[in-house]
C-alpha cells in the first residue's frame, strides 16, 4: 500500500473516530433552527411606537427625545425575549461545537498523518541503507585490493592530508579529496580523483591502468 492510500485512508477513518459525522450535522442543525427562531421571536416584538419628549430629570440631568414600547408591550414581549436569549445561546453552542469537532478532526488527522510520514521516512532511509551497505559488500568483495581489511583504500590512493594542486585541472586538494601521487625525477605530482578517472595517461611512465582499483574505488563512494 503506497503512503499517499495511507495517508487518505487515515482522514476517511478519522471521521469515524472523532465522531464528525454526528457531531457536525447536529451542530449544523441546532445552528439553522435557532438562528430561524431567534428571528423569528423578533418579529413578535413590540415595536417602540410611542414617542417620548425631551425631558430635564430631578438632578438635572437632561434625557433626549426616544421611543419605547406601548403600555403591556414589555410583558406581552418576555417570552419572545427569553425565546431569543436561548435561541442566541444554542447557536453559540452549536457554532462551538461544530467548529470545535472539525478542528479536533483535523489536528488529529494531520498528527497521524506526519508520524506516518516520518515512519515512512525512516524506513526508506534504513533499506536504502541497507542496499548501500550491501553493494559496499559486493563491489568490495569483488574487487583484489590485496590488503587485510575491506575498509583500506587500494594501493597508491590517498585521502587529503598534502598541501598541492592536481598536476591537470590545477585545483586544491583538501582534506577530504582523494588523490594519487609519483615521483618522476625530482618533482612529485600529485592527480585528483576527478582527472584521474577522464584522462587517458598519466605520463612519466605511470599507465592509467596501474590504476584500475582505485578507479574503481573512487566511483563506488562518491555515489
Amino acid at each position: 500500500m503506497n503512503l499517499k492510500k495511507q495517508i487518505n485512508e487515515i482522514w476517511f477513518n478519522n471521521i469515524l473516530k472523532s465522531y464528525l459525522w454526528i457531531i457536525f450535522p447536529i451542530a449544523l442543525f441546532g445552528s439553522i433552527s435557532s438562528c430561524n427562531s431567534y428571528i423569528e421571536a423578533g418579529t413578535h416584538l413590540t415595536k417602540a411606537s410611542v414617542s417620548v419628549r425631551g425631558y430635564y430629570r430631578k438632578d438635572g440631568t437632561y434625557v433626549r427625545p426616544y421611543h419605547r414600547r406601548p403600555p403591556g408591550g414589555a410583558i406581552h414581549d418576555e417570552p419572545y425575549e427569553t425565546k431569543r436569549s436561548w435561541m442566541g445561546f444554542l447557536f453559540f453552542v452549536s457554532l462551538v461545537g461544530g467548529c470545535g469537532s472539525i478542528f479536533f478532526y483535523v489536528v488529529m488527522s494531520k498528527d497521524e498523518a506526519n508520524k506516518l510520514i516520518r515512519d515512512y521516512e525512516k524506513e526508506q532511509e534504513r533499506i536504502r541503507m541497507e542496499i548501500k551497505n550491501k553493494k559496499i559488500v559486493e563491489i568490495l568483495s569483488s574487487i583484489n585490493f590485496n590488503f587485510h581489511t575491506l575498509s583500506k583504500v587500494p594501493y597508491g590512493l590517498t585521502l587529503g592530508g598534502v598541501l598541492a594542486n592536481c598536476k591537470f585541472c590545477h585545483s586544491y586538494l583538501y582534506n577530504k579529496d582523494y588523490y594519487i601521487s609519483y615521483n618522476a625525477i625530482k618533482y612529485t605530482h600529485y592527480i585528483c580523483a576527478d582527472c584521474l578517472k577522464e584522462i587517458d595517461s598519466l605520463g612519466r611512465g605511470q599507465p592509467i591502468n596501474k590504476y584500475v582499483d582505485a578507479i574503481k574505488y573512487i566511483s563506488f563512494f562518491n555515489q
